[in-house]
């Protein structure tokens, strides 16, 4: 039979530092070594505490130095996730930050381990209620991904990525009728712009994808949707990519 494989992707959810109307939760899909003993929520932890954002526009609070002290399964659907001492102070900018880092700890359980629909927060031993003045649900469950993801995500290429001239981008979105709108920029000025229909129109969140042949050079590729309201580009998310 063949050799299992060493490796395994994980999906980790950070939040965007725009305020777009307020911090959302983004994705990004990393490699990791096959976790011993396939304790993959314990990985998916791991990879959250200790992986900075590719892209620039995503961060993450959970204070620097922070580590897993244990995880267990209860009743096969809800994990305890116990913390070390120091995931209880976090820095100045991390404040009121509590209630979206718990949805951004949730969701990475849950990419890890799709069975979990619950996960206990356990700082050094104790269960937790409030994150950095937050007040947080014990246990944390998901809000429904219209409320905590953005609403519109390009997942692939990845921030400075190389790709051909036949560039294909995409991701998911939460958008009003489906429509996603898109640019493509050199040097802050926009060469091409058009848009697209997501597979489903809001509150689901669905995929969406466009492809533009461009010529050798380095380009920012930018989506959003546009304002009902006003007109107004909101939701914008955007990635730098270089065409060999």
């Amino acid at each position: 039979s063949p050799a299992a494989s060493s490796t395994h992707p994980v999906t980790i959810y950070y939040v965007g530092k725009l305020a777009d109307p307020q911090q959302l939760l983004y994705s990004e899909t990393v490699i990791r070594p096959q976790p011993a003993d396939n304790a993959y929520i314990g990985d998916a932890v791991n990879a959250l505490l200790t992986t900075p954002a590719n892209d620039p526009d995503y961060v993450s609070y959970w204070p620097a130095g922070t580590t897993v002290l244990g995880v267990s399964i209860q009743n096969d659907t809800k994990a305890i996730v116990d913390l070390s001492a120091g995931a209880a102070t976090a820095a100045p900018d991390a404040l009121d930050m509590g209630a979206i880092s718990a949805q951004q700890l949730f969701y990475t359980v849950h990419g890890a381990a799709p069975k979990i629909d619950s996960v206990e927060l356990r700082i050094a031993g104790k269960p937790v209620t409030s994150l950095w003045g937050s007040d947080i649900a014990e246990p944390i469950t998901a809000e429904p991904p219209w409320q905590v993801f953005a609403h519109v995500w390009i997942t692939s290429p990845a921030d400075h990525a190389t790709v051909a001239q036949a560039v294909t981008f995409g991701g998911d979105a939460i958008v009003y009728e489906g429509t996603v709108n898109w640019q493509i920029l050199m040097n802050g000025d926009v060469l091409k712009a058009g848009h697209t229909q997501a597979a489903e129109a809001g509150p689901a969140q669905s995929p969406w994808q466009e492809t533009v042949t461009l010529t050798p050079g380095t380009y920012t590729i930018r989506a959003f949707e546009v304002s009902a309201k006003d007109g107004s580009e909101t939701y914008v998310d955007d990635k730098i990519v270089t065409v060999k």
